[in-house]
């Protein structure tokens, strides 16, 4: 035959809250914690991305700028010494190639327009006065 045991049981003798209460705290606590490193993880990745994002945005106004307005003379403020502060001067000294290598071409045009009217000045000239012919440049 099967012995029979005893059913016993265990109740506790402290009350479930007061039991809890510790557990309660330290889920509280992890919470705020959670909350507190959300919030700051959230500014560093906004500031870093701003630190990186700023000064490409200042190049591509820039940029944007020089085309509208044909001005060459402008340039970016240089900042920072890592490769984006490179790419700034960089970027500066291209402008300032493209700034001499327009004003050759301008003057380069001017020579030769100055050349090609002494060259066609004996052939429009009739009696002291200018010949309107299509060879002839206007005054």
């Amino acid at each position: 035959m099967l012995e029979q045991q005893p059913h016993w049981r265990v109740l506790p003798a402290q009350n479930r809250n007061f039991a809890f209460a510790v557990l309660n705290s330290l889920t509280s606590t992890f919470v705020l914690v959670l909350l507190i490193g959300v919030v700051l993880i959230a500014s560093l990745a906004c500031w870093l991305a701003n630190y990186i994002l700023a000064p490409i945005l200042q190049l591509s106004i820039t940029a944007k700028n020089i085309t509208q307005t044909q001005d060459y003379s402008q340039q970016v403020d240089v900042l920072r010494r890592d490769e984006i502060g490179q790419l700034s001067v960089a970027f500066n000294h291209m402008i300032l190639g493209m700034q001499d290598m327009i004003e050759r071409v301008k003057e380069e045009g001017e020579n030769r327009l100055k050349l090609a009217q002494e060259k066609t000045a004996p052939n429009c000239a009739m009696n002291g006065r200018r010949q309107a012919t299509p060879n002839c440049f206007g005054s």
